[in-house]
């Protein structure tokens, strides 16, 4: 009917994840006027069937349907190009035959990327694990640490053992090297936008492309120096698929300032700020949190038999999933926020003395308490 009567399909939500509402107009040669955030990006893209709008922009919003209903020419272009995009970038037989390039392609071109370990690989027999933070987390105790690792070694192949940090991988190593830590099977590093396994830190190339979509380095970066109190961390801080920066205490920015520009300027990302003093950007599929998911479906280890560890901002999402969290007694006040929900234990002890009391808390070792708010969430 809103077709029939040269009517125009608006859609001003803050966020699109997709636009099936969309994709359902254009099929049925109704222009679309959409926000410029999300999915309607790419539609419009493909289809040329109507025009992206600020969604706080009213002006914006008004001019824009009526560009499309005072103009037939531009009407009908709109109408004709969304009922021809849908059957060429939507429907189903234009999936297949994509999926069967892409198919194709990948048979052709095998990727060099080099083969796992599998049979050296704890990963393969552990049916738990045990991740956590590097500083002030897993160091800073030098006692606590050589007792985890006393109980890491006792445990066997059936517990898996990983590092989630915001450290890069080659400070990772150093790190490692320096505490005499044994390199772990799993290293989450760089805020989670980067996995690598084993002694061979194998990279996982498929979280790598998951993560890059919407990546838009140049353009983050032009934006952020609109920002005073912000200094770029020096070239070590900073790695393919995150943004660091040192932020001036006398000049504080909050999240949702950061997230709005962003959003002025066409660009997502995560913002994450920690201990008061950094602020990072990380494509908006990657984290710590995202990561840890990424292994537990990967390796088929369930987060309710995954015991993270952390002390700080930048944990919190790793902290709040279905995993069994700690908190470690040092924790910073950005995790205070946490003391209240009942999945997640703050231990009395600091560093390293606070994990191992977090896996006695869960049993982890044994049977495995999982608190009944991660078993309702299954």
């Amino acid at each position: 009917m809103a077709a029939a009567s040269w009517g125009v399909f608006v859609n001003p939500a803050w966020t699109e994840p997709f636009g099936l509402t969309l994709l359902e107009a254009a099929a049925g040669g109704l222009p679309v006027v959409a926000t410029h955030d999300g999915g309607p990006r790419d539609i419009i893209a493909h289809c040329r069937n109507g025009q992206l709008i600020d969604p706080q922009n009213a002006k914006a919003i008004g001019e824009a349907c009526l560009k499309a209903i005072t103009n037939p020419t531009q009407w009908t272009k709109w109408s004709k190009n969304g009922m021809k995009g849908v059957r060429e970038h939507y429907s189903w037989p234009a999936h297949v035959n994509k999926y069967m390039r892409v198919a194709n392609m990948a048979i052709s071109h095998p990727s060099e990327e080099r083969k796992f370990y599998v049979s050296k690989s704890r990963l393969i027999t552990a049916d738990r694990a045990i991740v956590t933070d590097i500083d002030n987390t897993l160091i800073g105790d030098k006692q606590g640490l050589e007792r985890l690792l006393s109980i890491l070694k006792k445990a066997g192949e059936k517990v898996a053992f990983g590092i989630a940090t915001g450290r890069s991988i080659e400070l990772t190593r150093q790190v490692l090297k320096q505490w005499k830590i044994p390199t772990p099977q799993l290293l989450i590093t760089s805020v989670g936008t980067a996995i690598h396994y084993g002694p061979h830190l194998i990279r996982d190339q498929g979280w790598e492309q998951h993560i890059s979509y919407r990546w838009r380095r140049d353009a983050l970066l032009k934006a952020m120096g609109e920002f005073p109190g912000l200094e770029l961390q020096p070239p070590e801080g900073q790695a393919e698929y995150k943004i660091s920066f040192n932020v001036d205490e006398n000049q504080p920015l909050s999240t949702r300032e950061v997230v709005r520009h962003l959003r002025r300027a066409n660009l997502q990302a995560k913002v994450i700020f920690s201990h008061g003093a950094y602020l990072d950007l990380l494509p908006i599929r990657a984290s710590k949190g995202m990561a840890l998911r990424y292994f537990s479906m990967k390796w088929g280890i369930p987060l309710e038999r995954c015991l993270v560890a952390g002390d700080s901002g930048n944990d919190e999402e790793m902290l709040t999933g279905n995993a069994l969290g700690v908190v470690v007694g040092n924790y910073d006040s950005e995790l205070e926020k946490l003391r209240e929900n009942p999945t997640i234990f703050f231990a009395q002890g600091h560093y390293a003395w606070g994990i191992i009391e977090g896996i006695e808390h869960y049993d982890l070792l044994g049977e495995i308490r999982v608190p009944p708010a991660n078993r309702d969430a299954r």
